[in-house]
This record gives structure tokens, C-alpha cells and sequence, in this order.
């Protein structure tokens, strides 16, 4: 996997009133209302005993980040919050920058329909970076 510098992670609500105007671009709007934000160096230069792990284990210490992240964001998730879908952009360290978006209800779905050990939140992650 290409090295990653930081990605953000948002709860989001699709924009309905825009949906028409958008369908003609191929992409959809959304509200933000809660985001994350996981700079690698930064963490890190700041938690030490985590960069012997992350040289020797890079792709398992992204998809760990990547699942602590997500799983901090959705205790934000209320029944007065309307949230219905995860946004997701990666910065890699040559700049490139790219994102994603998924419902969150297609996230369950693949919890309850796909294999035991798939952690959907990870397989959406896998997904958009390849």
C-alpha cells in the first residue's frame, strides 16, 4: 500500500434538496457533521511506542487506525443526528489526495451478510484505496 500522511473520516448527511442538479455531475452532496482526523506523523512523533509497530506492521496499523477512527466517530450517531453515510478522504505523502463515500446502511449490510471476520469500515477503506 502507497503511504498514507493522514486521512479524515466524516459522518454525513446526503443532500437531498441538490440530488437532482448532482445526478447530471455523477456525484452527490453532502452535509458534514462530524469528522475525524488521523495525521500518521503527527501521531506518531506524539506516541512513540506505536513506530517500531508501524514500520514492521503498515498495512495492519492502518486498517486498526482506520477502525478505532470509525468506531470513535459513530458514538456521535443519535436518533436526532441525521446521518446517513461515511465520507473518507486520504491524503497520501506524495499529495496525492483521494475520497469516498458510502452509506452506512450498505456498511451494515455487509456486516450482516458478508463473512464473520470482514470488518465493513476496513473493506470500504481497501476499496477506495485500491
Amino acid at each position: 500500500m502507497k503511504k498514507i500522511k493522514e486521512f479524515k473520516m466524516s459522518l454525513m448527511q446526503k443532500d437531498d434538496i441538490t440530488q437532482e442538479k448532482n445526478e447530471k455531475i455523477n456525484k452527490s452532496r453532502f452535509i458534514i457533521k462530524c469528522t475525524a482526523c488521523l495525521n500518521i506523523l503527527e501521531f506518531l512523533q506524539s506516541n512513540n511506542k506505536y513506530k517500531e509497530y508501524y514500520e514492521n506492521n503498515y498495512d495492519d496499523f492502518i486498517f486498526e487506525s482506520v477502525s478505532i477512527v470509525y468506531d470513535n466517530l459513530l458514538i456521535h450517531k443519535n436518533k436526532e443526528t441525521k446521518i446517513d453515510s461515511i465520507g473518507l478522504w486520504i491524503t497520501f505523502e506524495d499529495g496525492q489526495i483521494i475520497d469516498n463515500s458510502i452509506s452506512i446502511l450498505l456498511l451494515d449490510d455487509i456486516k450482516t451478510y458478508g463473512d464473520k471476520d470482514v470488518i465493513p469500515i476496513i473493506e470500504f477503506f481497501k476499496m477506495t484505496v485500491d
